[in-house]
Formats: C-alpha cells, structure tokens, sequence
C-alpha cells in the first residue's frame, strides 16, 4: 500500500478570529471545491496564521529553526 495525502497550504498575516475561536478565510471558489471533491486521497486545507511583523515569521538559531 502506498497511502497518500494531499495538502494545499495557504499563509496569512490577516487571519479573523471569533471570540468563540473560529475563523474565516477567504477563499476563491475553485481553492474551496478541489478539497471538497471525492478522491481516493484525501485532501486537506492548511492555514498558517502568521505575525503581521515579518521579523516574527521565523527565528533561526544554531540548534533549531522555529
């Protein structure tokens, strides 16, 4: 068996959260539909939700990257 899995992985600075913790996000209908269709692989949506400061995107140091 070789299992599999399809991602689409979006990035955002303007992420909109709820008091109750949920979110949106805007998507295009054709980036919405393709993780909707039936496969035989399943495909997810990831979010990243990132600082609005670019400095925070990443910190690199000898022992990690984070």
């Amino acid at each position: 068996m070789r299992p599999a899995l399809d991602l689409q992985l979006k990035a955002t600075t303007k992420l909109c959260v709820s008091k109750k913790g949920s979110f949106r996000y805007p998507l295009n209908r054709r980036n919405y539909d393709l993780p909707r269709d039936e496969t035989q692989t399943p495909r997810l949506l990831i979010l990243l939700a990132l600082p609005e400061d670019e400095e925070g995107w990443m910190t690199i140091r000898p022992k990690n990257l984070c």
